[in-house]
């Protein structure tokens, strides 16, 4: 297998992770959070508190905050959530159920080494279960696999009641034993997460990353399809399935895998990188122009997507918006070598045309 699908197909437990945060079965455990503010703080100073007055707020409306915060998690808002949080905790830094919603905000934006600042200062005063298990999860997200099996290990003692928080745990030990190629323990840790969950696409991947791992590829094939089976919007699945199918020569048939993916994550990273792969290999213009087209008009692309789709577009004749995807990656990074090479190479062949 080439260089960049080994790479893909090495970190595909991490990324399927990463993107599923939001999936993360994390509760609102009041009964573990002191909900009286404190005069104290222990968060220090939080960002976005020149923003917000220092006038006092009663507790009623601290937790009027907390309720409107929960269903702005639960309807996925997570952004409007985290500022109206930041805002609760510049006022009352010690209100531990802000506090705690804050580091649940953090993981589900994908921002884990936030988390991790928040619940560790949030441990100090309050070593509730809850705290604890997102504290690893927040270890787990950054690859702090000893961090996060020791505190996995730990907590699983406390979990026997909560089949959800067992899944999950053994789930993450999985990937933690994948991640350092231990497969045997791998297997055993995704065998009893799938003892108490049948129906996870998220760990159905995870199977299926683990026989990549192992070489089997006509295993890894039946766990992706079960996991698009469950869930066709499975990103990383989809990613898998176009690996598999790559590996075993259907070339046709992986390339369609690949566009179902990116038409359910138009900017998933992973996904346009195998995208750039595979166009500078088998010269597929037209589905790296639709594909970056789309994500560049979506969000802002790094100079190296920039360049790359600007080639195509020269590749195809279209040397005015070759150049005008150049001169956005000049815009965005000044410095960036490639961006200025092609820069100065397409604005002379601008010139010539003309």
């Amino acid at each position: 297998m080439v260089e960049v699908e080994q790479v893909l197909s090495e970190k595909l437990d991490r990324w399927t992770e990463g993107n599923q945060a939001s999936k993360l079965n994390l509760s609102f455990p009041e009964s573990a959070l002191d909900s009286s503010p404190k005069k104290s703080g222990f968060l220090g100073t939080v960002p976005g508190s020149e923003m917000v007055s220092n006038s006092a707020v009663g507790s009623g409306e601290l937790a009027s905050a907390i309720v409107n915060v929960k269903a702005l998690i639960s309807s996925g808002d997570y952004e409007i959530a985290e500022s109206i949080l930041i805002r609760v905790l510049s006022i009352q830094p010690n209100y531990q159920p802000a506090a705690y919603l804050l580091g649940m905000v953090h993981l589900k934006r994908n921002a884990p080494h936030r988390a991790e600042v928040v619940l560790t200062a949030l441990l100090q005063t309050n070593p509730a279960f809850e705290v604890r298990l997102m504290l690893a999860h927040s270890w787990f997200q950054q690859g702090k696999d000893s961090l996060a099996c020791e505190a996995y290990l730990n907590l699983l003692f406390e979990s026997g009641d909560r089949p959800d928080v067992s899944f999950e745990i053994f789930k993450n030990l999985g990937s933690i034993h994948v991640r350092s190629g231990d497969f045997d323990e791998a297997l055993d840790c995704y065998n009893k997460a799938f003892a108490l969950n049948k129906h996870s696409d998220i760990l159905l991947v995870n199977f299926g990353v683990l026989e990549i791992r192992k070489g089997q590829w006509d295993q890894a094939l039946e766990h992706f399809r079960e996991a698009v089976a469950i869930n066709e919007k499975n990103v990383k699945a989809w990613i898998g399935l176009a690996l598999v199918h790559r590996t075993k020569g259907d070339f046709e048939l992986s390339w369609g895998n690949l566009l179902k993916a990116v038409d359910e994550a138009p900017t998933d990273r992973q996904a346009l990188a195998l995208v750039v792969d595979w166009v500078a290999r088998d010269g597929a213009v037209d589905n790296g122009i639709r594909v970056l087209d789309r994500a560049s008009s979506i969000e802002i692309l790094e100079p190296e997507l920039l360049v790359f789709l600007a080639t195509l577009y020269e590749r195809s004749g279209q040397i005015h918006l070759a150049y005008m995807e150049a001169l956005k990656a000049i815009e965005l990074d000044p410095l960036h070598e490639q961006s200025r090479l092609y820069f100065a190479h397409i604005q002379q062949k601008c010139a010539r045309t003309k």
